[in-house]
């Protein structure tokens, strides 16, 4: 499936929560609506994962055609592990926020009785594992570059090209 499918939806979602009320103070939104922006807010956060997963991996099997030959290199094998480690963390995330809460009416009704993971070290984590991530696909380039048989000049040109993604 094309990552344009998740992004388009990704941002039709969160296009419907701002003109729900998204950006307003809390008592000025509705119970109803606040119960709304809560469900989709919780669809937002299931689709995340797919479309983080879909996005990285695309540039990642960009970098295997950029750098990889026909042989199966050191790098070939850091890219595919790193695509594959990527793919474990951003398929079990969906399924940690379906199931954050027992009941589900407790993601969006914070009053229903029931129990809830600790969301915080939920996002302290996933954090922390996309800087990871991010920091690893950065430096996956660049270090592929500067173990190049090239004068250093034209080391820092390309790897600087490579470092535009920190913008």
């Amino acid at each position: 499936m094309d990552i344009r499918v998740f992004l388009q939806s990704e941002h039709r979602l969160v296009l419907k929560n701002g003109l729900q009320g998204n950006d307003r103070h809390q008592w000025d939104v509705s119970k109803a609506a606040a119960i709304e922006l809560g469900k989709r807010g919780n669809t937002i956060e299931i689709v995340y994962g797919p479309v983080m997963w879909l996005a990285k991996a695309s540039l990642l099997f960009q970098l295997i055609q950029i750098f990889s030959s026909t042989s199966r290199s050191f790098t070939y094998w850091l890219i595919h592990s790193t695509i594959w480690i990527n793919f474990g963390f951003y398929l079990g995330l969906p399924f940690s926020v379906y199931f954050q809460c027992t009941p589900r009416e407790k993601i969006w009704v914070p009053i229903t009785p029931g129990t809830c993971i600790n969301v915080e070290v939920y996002f302290v984590a996933t954090g922390a594992f996309n800087i990871l991530s991010d920091l690893t696909i950065l430096v996956l380039p660049i270090w592929v570059i500067w173990h190049l048989q090239m004068p250093v000049k034209q080391k820092f040109g390309v790897s600087a090209v490579f470092a535009t993604g920190t913008l």
